[in-house]
């Protein structure tokens, strides 16, 4: 209760309720980022992995920054599930580096970590390559 919630994903065909299902009649939350990334996603106007001159990865941190600015007393949840870097491949992972270290330093800094639990997840990565033949 009480809660403002974040949720967005940005790969929208395979995306939780909507790969295979129907998805929702109206925004399941606060705010949603599926019309954004279906909008952009439309707009075929961008080079793979960027919206503009900003990378995609870059573009949800942003959100997520904003949304901790505009909600700085407030308790919030935020799911974001960033897939581009890491679905169906594991080399593209590095790219993220730089601007999680950054996002991370930002949050820090402004001292959004004091009172927050943050997991960093990723999409599964190759589905076929010698890597997966490894032990978990």
């Amino acid at each position: 209760n009480g809660y403002v919630i974040q949720w967005a994903e940005d790969m929208q065909v395979v995306g939780t309720f909507q790969y295979l299902l129907n998805g929702f009649r109206a925004p399941p939350v606060d705010h949603y980022g599926r019309p954004f990334y279906l909008f952009a996603e439309s707009q075929n106007t961008s080079k793979p992995l960027c919206f503009g001159s900003i990378t995609r990865l870059q573009a949800m941190l942003n959100w997520i920054r904003d949304f901790f600015h505009m909600y700085l007393h407030q308790p919030k949840f935020s799911y974001l599930f960033h897939s581009d870097y890491s679905h169906n491949t594991n080399n593209r992972l590095p790219y993220a580096d730089n601007e999680l270290l950054g996002f991370l330093q930002m949050m820090q800094t402004h001292g959004y970590l004091d009172r927050t639990m943050l997991i960093i997840i990723t999409d599964h990565g190759a589905r076929y390559s010698s890597l997966r033949n490894t032990y978990q």
